[in-house]
């Protein structure tokens, strides 16, 4: 966990050297739901000591939507960025061989920081799951933003 503090310093002053732009980092996802029902995504990524997860956004039937997490670095998420997600009887997540252990609130939109098993501000109800990795494209020259697509078919 400190290599990442260390990279996240390292960009912070490599930013700060050449001049940063006014941009704030982030994650576009986008989701194309080709099912025929409407999914429930969360997301789960990694910040400098601490992780994240957020949830639930709704695409409907049949819909795409692109989905802007503006809290999220690329340089310090892009190898613990993932999702979880519920629709029509179905349930996408991650696995024991490469999933990314996270919390969920299964019934409740949710936002929680936490380190391993310890939760900030817990909720009655909270699940720990797995989350599949997304692998992230890097998007400009900051090391700050990057994206991705799910597609989610029948």
């Amino acid at each position: 966990m400190k290599w990442k503090a260390i990279l996240a310093l390292s960009i912070l002053v490599f930013v700060g050297i050449i001049g940063a732009s006014s941009a704030e980092a982030e994650i576009k996802i986008t989701i194309r739901n080709n099912r025929s029902h409407n999914i429930s995504i969360a997301f789960r990524w990694d910040g400098f000591d601490e992780n994240h997860s957020r949830g639930w956004f709704t695409v409907n039937a049949g819909q795409s939507r692109t989905i802007t997490l503006s809290e999220v670095v690329y340089a310090l998420t892009s190898g613990g960025f993932g999702y979880y997600a519920t629709g029509g009887g179905s349930t996408w997540r991650g696995n024991n061989d490469n999933g990314l252990q996270g919390w969920i609130h299964p019934k409740e939109a949710f936002r929680f920081t936490f380190f391993g098993d310890e939760v900030e501000n817990p909720k009655s109800g909270m699940q720990k799951v797995l989350y599949r990795r997304v692998n992230l494209t890097e998007t400009g020259n900051s090391r700050e933003n990057g994206t991705a697509t799910l597609t989610f078919n029948p």
